[in-house]
């Protein structure tokens, strides 16, 4: 049977109809494409400015439980805001700088840490502790309302007062507190190494415990003079090792004085240890304070004698020099020596730079130790002798 012939009119039509149908589905393709998604009902930012964590510390009755006091150094605030749950949420990060001044020989800064995280964990707070340098920092976190998840809520650091990290924040007078006759064995050498004040430790040469005196004074920080035995009026007095007596030529003071530094090692002045006669002669102080002059240290009057011509020679020979102005242990009662730091702190009203001398006793210690809270109050800053020189005019 013969096919009819096909009209090509017809043929053109169908493939015109068949392109036109492509192209509407890839329209179509591509608008769903590019179309956004469906719109989400909008929710609104939480705003937490006033949350607070739920169980807050007494910080002062914590630290002082524990032995220290603290101190208050900085306090700030930040607006912080994150994106938890589909919404901003805002709050307020408080931050906090502690200062940590042990008041009791006995008290631990790494035990007392301890018992912070456990108190804080055991009342619900999650926390993360970090140590930054000399500083311990503390972060708290705190479960939002509605939100599944917890916000850096407070953070604090937390830094123990030691010679090394003493900052003072305060402007008064000064005060520097020098102790005596290191080199003999006493039970009062590891409280004074751990008093957390800067102290100037003047230690005697060629005694038994002098080495041991000047390395662990030196490794936390106090300050550390050579004691120069010297002759006293009292000729039934033995100044002890290595003493400078009136009459002895200048290579005679210069090779004692190079002898007693050596055996201390790296010092950085002097102060009398008696030499109430020596100290009073000025042929022996001008040899004496030359050499010390040459080798780069300052010299301490202690003061044993108000005929002393130190201050007068000083000033010729263009030395730093300081001079002692109050004995803290005369009387050798706890007490008495707690008085004679107020008198000196009292002082510093009037005379804004003060040095006061005390020994290496076990009482002097204990007292040292209870005017601590005292201290913290008194607005005076407690420093190394080498704070507090006077420097004559022909030195500088």
């Amino acid at each position: 049977m013969k096919r009819g012939r096909q009209n090509p009119w017809a043929v053109a039509v169908l493939v015109l109809m068949a392109g036109v149908l492509v192209i509407g589905l890839s329209l179509v393709v591509i608008a769903n494409r590019d179309s956004d998604p469906p719109a989400q009902p909008e929710v609104p930012a939480l705003y937490l400015e006033d949350l607070r964590l739920a169980n807050p510390l007494d910080m002062q009755a914590f630290w002082r439980e524990q032995g220290f006091i603290p101190v208050e150094r900085n306090y700030e605030e930040f607006r912080r805001q994150d994106w938890a749950a589909d919404q901003w949420v805002h709050w307020t990060q408080r931050m906090t700088d502690w200062h940590l001044v042990p008041f009791r020989p006995d008290s631990n800064y790494q035990d007392a840490l301890g018992k912070l995280v456990t108190q804080l964990v055991s009342g619900g707070l999650t926390l993360q502790m970090d140590q930054r340098g000399q500083r311990v920092h503390v972060s708290l976190f705190e479960s939002i309302p509605l939100v599944q998840q917890r916000m850096e809520l407070e953070v604090w650091s937390f830094q123990r007062q030691t010679p090394a990290v003493y900052d003072p924040d305060f402007e008064g007078g000064r005060l520097a507190i020098v102790i005596d006759d290191w080199g003999y064995s006493s039970a009062a050498m590891q409280p004074l190494f751990d008093f957390p004040y800067p102290l100037t430790f003047a230690v005697l040469p060629h005694l038994a415990e002098s080495e041991a005196a000047v390395f662990r004074g030196r490794e936390v920080a106090h300050e550390i003079i050579l004691h120069q035995p010297m002759e006293a009026l009292n000729a039934d007095m033995d100044p002890g090792p290595g003493a400078i007596y009136v009459g002895m030529s200048r290579e005679e003071i210069e090779e004692q004085l190079q002898k007693n530094l050596a055996s201390l090692g790296q010092v950085v002045g002097v102060n009398n240890h008696m030499g109430s006669r020596a100290t009073s002669d000025e042929t022996t102080m001008l040899h004496v304070l030359n050499y010390l002059k040459g080798e780069g240290l300052y010299f301490l009057d202690s003061l044993t004698s108000h005929d002393s011509v130190v201050v007068d020679v000083a000033e010729r020979v263009g030395i730093p020099y300081a001079v002692n102005r109050i004995f803290l242990d005369n009387i050798n009662e706890t007490d008495e020596v707690m008085d004679q730091i107020r008198r000196a702190l009292q002082r510093t009203g009037d005379e804004p730079e003060m040095v006061a001398i005390g020994h290496v006793r076990p009482r002097t210690a204990d007292a040292l130790w209870g005017m601590i809270p005292e201290l913290v109050d008194a607005g005076v800053e407690l420093v190394p002798v080498s704070a507090l020189l006077i420097v004559p005019d022909s030195a500088e």
